[in-house]
């Protein structure tokens, strides 16, 4: 599944497509699995996420970690004409529109996130 990244506005992003990945996989996150410091911390260290950030993110229900491939940085910023969505979006049965503030679309585009934490998954486009 091809995710663009559709950098939103607030926090110095420019509201325009600035990239994209191959989401190769999702992992589920529970609680439960939270409780093994071992593995919370390999989720920490692929998300670039701080414990507390996690934490405050999950607020104790199952997530969803998007392992992230292939990575591109357009040229040029692509203009996207359509309402934003508020996480992602179906853009067609194999691609997906991913809101993100600046600072996570710049740690994926320079390959240090190689998982991307969310609430929710696509179902459609993953092998």
């Amino acid at each position: 599944m091809i995710v663009k990244l559709l950098e939103t506005k607030s926090a110095g992003g420019c509201g325009m497509i600035v990239g994209q990945f191959n989401a190769y996989w999702v992992k589920t996150i529970s609680p439960e699995s939270c409780l093994k410091f071992k593995y919370l911390r390999n989720i920490l260290n692929m998300s670039c996420l701080s414990r507390d950030e996690f934490m405050e993110y999950a607020n104790d229900k199952t997530c969803y970690g998007w392992f992230i491939n292939d990575v591109e940085r357009y040229r040029e910023p692509m203009p996207y004409d359509k309402r934003a969505p508020q996480s992602w979006c179906y853009e067609d049965d194999y691609t997906v529109i991913l809101s993100i503030h600046k600072r996570w679309s710049d740690k994926i585009l320079s390959g240090e996130k190689t998982m991307e934490i969310r609430k929710s998954y696509p179902t459609k486009g993953l092998k």
